[in-house]
């Protein structure tokens, strides 16, 4: 999915219809902000007042609400619409009320690479999307979940594990934060709020209900009580709130070393997630040409293309001739099936395993080849004034 770019906006009637007919009729659509990969929207056509009709079963939107989706078709192309129906469940009509287009400027110089020179390869990608806001939780969240809710269990009074509830709840503040609810001593007005920037602010939060929780928790017995976020982090480094660990304890007042031990605990369940949920392929791809900020690659392998061409990026090695690779995150900035099939993904580099060293890598690696792609330009040019025929690359 596209992060923020310079768009050209189109407002009138008329262009929207135009860009619906000419481009987008027939594609599937998909929604912003969804999740990785987004959500798909079958696109079912659309009437001469630009009211476009979708279906998905598991997408759900109220009445009224506003709704941008998006397609990358060598540009990247969103468009904004409000919901005015809902024939049935899963089919919505959607009024695209303005469309914005990617500017065609590039900010870095694009160099064409053989595939003797450049390629990627431990391309490392999800199998299925983590997004709990959908209607199923994956698999590999409820058996990770369930394992390590056991586990706690064994030794707290209260221990759960779950994903995000209802709105209005102080989960949901932890969902928006990611910060960490931390109660030393929930009799204590002074413990609700917080040691430093990292917990939640649950002061803030109550206002002047402190007192009715602190009667609610005495009530309760709760001595002490921690809640932290569970965030999962995708291949090109994108943070979805995944769910919380939640304890509470009768008998003892938990530390600061409880917190640390429930955090570095969700790091272990994310990572166990994740390792369950990624595809590797060891093969090589080729790249078809690159620059300072990303690469355009095209994709063989059929159970790649599968992976990646709904995805908002994923992780992978490039390769210098003769050298070590070099382990980057990318966000996929455009996607195109070429005549014979293969996938071009255009991919804006957002990173790398190790940000002054491997990235410097790269980058000295792109400028070698610039200086080398210019000294050869050059030479052509002398030997042309020269009135001599220049060697063939």
């Amino acid at each position: 999915m596209a992060e923020s770019r310079a768009l050209q906006y189109l407002t009138t009637a008329d262009k929207i219809q135009y860009l619906l007919k000419n481009h987008l009729a027939g594609r599937s659509l998909y929604v912003r902000n969804s999740g990785d990969p987004p959500v798909e929207l079958a696109n079912l056509g659309f009437d001469a007042n630009n009211v476009m009709t979708v279906e998905n079963k598991k997408f759900q939107v109220a009445l009224e609400e506003e709704v941008v989706l998006f397609r990358i078709l060598g540009r990247y192309i969103e468009l904004h619409c409000s919901v005015v129906a809902n024939p049935e469940p899963g089919k919505y009509q959607l009024h695209v009320k303005t469309a914005g287009i990617s500017a065609k400027e590039r900010g870095n110089l694009r160099l064409p690479v053989g595939a003797d020179l450049v390629a990627i390869s431990n391309i490392r990608a999800s199998k299925h999307a983590i997004d709990v806001s959908l209607f199923s939780i994956p698999t590999t969240v409820k058996v990770s979940f369930a394992e390590y809710e056991r586990k706690l269990k064994l030794t707290e009074d209260f221990a759960k594990i779950d994903v995000y509830g209802p709105r209005g709840t102080v989960f949901d503040e932890i969902r928006k934060t990611n910060r960490t609810l931390f109660l030393e001593e929930t009799q204590n007005p002074a413990c609700y709020k917080p040691k430093s920037e990292f917990y939640l602010d649950y002061d803030s939060i109550l206002f002047d209900g402190v007192p009715k929780r602190m009667m609610e928790l005495k009530r309760e017995k709760v001595v002490s009580e921690i809640i932290v976020p569970v965030t999962y982090i995708t291949h090109d480094m994108t943070s979805i709130p995944l769910g919380y660990i939640h304890l509470q304890s009768k008998s003892k007042r938990y530390g600061e070393d409880k917190v640390l031990e429930l955090q570095q605990l969700a790091f272990e369940m994310v990572d166990r997630i994740r390792d369950s949920n990624t595809v590797i392929m060891n093969h090589r791809e080729t790249v078809l040409n690159l620059s300072r900020g990303g690469l355009k690659v095209q994709i063989h392998h059929p159970e790649l293309k599968e992976y990646l061409q709904r995805q908002a990026g994923f992780t992978f090695d490039v390769v210098f001739k003769m050298q070590g690779p070099i382990t980057l995150f990318g966000k996929i900035r455009s996607s195109v099936t070429d005549h014979d099939g293969n996938l071009l993904l255009g991919v804006q580099i957002s990173g790398s395993s190790s940000r002054e060293n491997e990235m410097k890598r790269y980058l000295d690696n792109v400028a070698l080849i610039e200086q080398k792609i210019t000294q050869a330009a050059e030479e052509r040019k002398r030997m042309l004034l020269k009135g001599q025929q220049p060697k063939r690359a």
